[in-house]
């Protein structure tokens, strides 16, 4: 009697601890607190590979909307693949010889995006490696925000406003 007693325990209690992240074809995670590195992981790999297919409407769907509204919409005239080429990280950069030099990620020049690592203490922030196609790779860290969405709040990319 003991060992069915002990049986359905565990059954119950792995039942109650199991609270997998629910996701749709979208870009929509409804985040569980122990799976906030594979859900943002997830949500950063659909986001890249949006990205590099060229999908930049779907790309756009990624980020928090005041961001967009206030950075896309406004201070960029609607210029989507600018707004996402900055928010990876297009600018200057030092070169192993101490040399300035302007990179721009345009999706025809990366090889790929991924994820490195994820910080979930607060506002997740994903860290990533971009490759191009010359070789180079750069790391780059997003930041997110929290968002109320229909489906509850999470976290959505954003980047420097200003």
């Amino acid at each position: 009697m003991k060992k069915i007693l002990y049986a359905l325990t565990l059954c119950t209690l792995t039942a109650c601890n199991s609270k997998p992240s629910a996701s749709n074809d979208q870009n929509e995670i409804v985040m569980a607190e122990p799976d906030c590195t594979s859900d943002m992981t997830l949500y950063t790999e659909r986001f890249a590979q949006a990205y590099l297919d060229g999908d930049l409407k779907k790309a756009l769907t990624f980020f928090s909307p005041s961001y967009v509204e206030e950075q896309h919409d406004g201070m960029l005239g609607g210029r989507t693949e600018q707004f996402i080429s900055e928010f990876l990280g297009s600018g200057i950069y030092t070169d192993a010889n101490g040399e300035e030099k302007y990179v721009s990620w345009h999706p025809n020049n990366i090889v790929s995006i991924t994820v490195v690592s994820v910080d979930c203490n607060g506002n997740p922030k994903i860290t990533v490696k971009i490759a191009l196609k010359n070789g180079e790779i750069y790391e780059e860290v997003l930041d997110t925000e929290m968002v109320d969405t229909e489906n509850g709040p999470k976290p959505m990319f954003v980047g420097a406003f200003g």
